[in-house]
């Protein structure tokens, strides 16, 4: 398949944008992501992709937790901000967050949360890593639709 196609193609696949975050020793991660999926429903286990050496691929490990925050649509401008925060030392900073339970940070201005306990990392032999988790307790922030990438413009950037 020629590469112009394969494009076109994979271009018409739907993404979501999610900012992932984490936390471990009072340090806290965030990372903007596209590829996120449910993986199974019973239990409900979803997966994201993270660069290898991202600060959240990196803090993960067993009995660590994860938050998905789904970003609702019209918050390009905060998808945009965490293009770059994800390797500062206060990622959250100018974001008004909260913790769950377990001391992990949360969005408030979400449209939901997505609080998982981290279960594996899948090596994929490229720059980016699998994430894997089990969703252990779901949030809806708010009323409205999700963004996705399309609607961000930012499909270059991945």
């Amino acid at each position: 398949m020629a590469d112009k196609e394969l494009e076109q193609v994979l271009g018409l696949l739907t993404y979501g944008v999610y900012i992932v975050t984490t936390a471990k020793d009072d340090q806290y991660a965030a990372i903007l992501t596209p590829w996120l999926t449910q993986v199974s429903v019973k239990p409900a286990v979803v997966a994201f992709s993270a660069p290898r050496d991202s600060r959240v691929s990196q803090m993960l490990s067993s009995g660590s937790s994860f938050v998905v925050n789904v970003l609702r649509a019209g918050q390009k401008t905060l998808a945009e901000d965490f293009l770059t925060k994800e390797e500062t030392s206060d990622p959250l900073r100018g974001h008004e967050h909260d913790f769950t339970d377990g001391g992990v940070p949360f969005l408030k201005a979400s449209l939901a949360t997505l609080e998982c306990s981290y279960q594996a990392t899948v090596d994929t032999g490229k720059d980016f890593v699998l994430v894997v988790g089990e969703a252990a307790r779901a949030t809806l922030l708010t009323a409205g639709q999700p963004l996705t990438l399309r609607q961000t413009g930012l499909q270059d950037l991945f």
